[in-house]
């Protein structure tokens, strides 16, 4: 007898728009991150690998954190400690 993986005949929960918006507006996320984040994965047929999404609430709010993460690391620490290289 084999050992089946146990995602192979698992079927991701494929949400709505309407349900991603709403997570991300929940979260403190913005339009243009929900559209991101459903285009990636919709684009992938909900799935990361081989595994399918099933819960995509808590990769919502991971996403969210990189995003915004993300956007801290573009802006300067401190705008007059901004390092100037002459060529």
């Amino acid at each position: 007898m084999s050992k089946l993986n146990g995602n192979h005949n698992r079927q991701p929960v494929i949400p709505t728009k309407s349900e991603v918006w709403e997570v991300f507006s929940r979260s403190g996320g913005t339009k243009e991150m929900a559209k991101s984040f459903f285009e990636k994965h919709d684009g992938t047929g909900w799935f990361i690998g081989n595994s399918p999404i099933t819960n995509f609430s808590s990769l919502a709010n991971k996403f969210i954190d990189n995003w915004k993460r993300n956007e801290q690391d573009k802006q300067p620490k401190d705008p007059t400690k901004v390092k100037i290289v002459l060529r």
